[in-house]
């Protein structure tokens, strides 16, 4: 297991190499930031990446809720290329034993496909997760986008997809067991619009979207989209 850094022990904040050592804050805190990624997973909070100011961040963080200690977690024998890099307005969802991280790296501007890394907490090291060849889609890569995990499949809703910050209305079903994407089809009376910075949760068998920015503007409508019928 890595060399944790907590906040009560700042003597080994330089213990902290590579991907962390300029990213730390005071007390070996993580830095200021927004549009990071954030999932809790038993007594833990993690967060991954986002922007502190203008610098881009791809540095790693558990919280333990318990005793309020920050641990900046270090893979063990792992390169840059093989652990997620430079990422913001990204997802992180926990699956099974493992978080799964979903977005676009830095290039995103060059519209790659969708990235998915996993971490498995027990080994503390990521890997680089690769759909599976038979997918029916590979997705480009977006930011400010919402996922929103129901059983065994993860539902990416809307969000930005190139440089000029054209939205989309796309709805991406991830199947974390078969490791396949797919896009599902949606129909109904309304067409919801492009969107993103929306929120995305589940009820009763429904996706349920509020908010978000379209054409420039905050909107307050509520979707619901019924996945029995997708």
């Amino acid at each position: 297991m890595g060399t944790p850094v907590k906040k009560s022990e700042p003597e080994n904040v330089a213990n902290v190499v590579d991907l962390y050592v300029d990213q730390l804050g005071p007390c070996g805190i993580p830095l200021m930031r927004l549009r990071h990624a954030a999932c809790i997973v038993g007594d833990h909070l993690y967060i991954h990446g986002g922007r502190s100011g203008y610098r881009a961040l791809r540095d790693f963080w558990r919280l333990n809720l318990k005793r309020l200690e920050w641990e900046a977690i270090q893979p063990i024998n792992q390169t840059v290329g093989s652990r997620p890099g430079l990422l913001e307005d990204h997802i992180m969802v926990n699956y099974g034993s493992n978080l799964f991280l979903i977005g676009s790296g830095s290039d995103y501007l060059n519209r790659q496909e969708m990235q998915i890394w996993k971490f498995c907490p027990e080994s503390w090291n990521w890997s680089r997760w690769i759909a599976c060849k038979n997918s029916r889609e590979h997705p480009l890569g977006r930011r400010s986008a919402t996922g929103t995990m129901v059983a065994n499949k993860l539902y990416i809703f809307g969000g930005i997809v190139d440089l000029y910050a054209k939205p989309t209305a796309d709805l991406i079903e991830l199947d974390l067991d078969n490791q396949a994407w797919s896009i599902v089809e949606t129909w109904g009376p309304f067409v919801i619009s492009p969107i993103y910075g929306h929120s995305t949760n589940f009820y009763s068998g429904r996706l349920i979207v509020f908010g978000g920015i379209k054409d420039q503007k905050a909107q307050n409508a509520v979707w619901s989209f019924d996945l029995s019928k997708s």
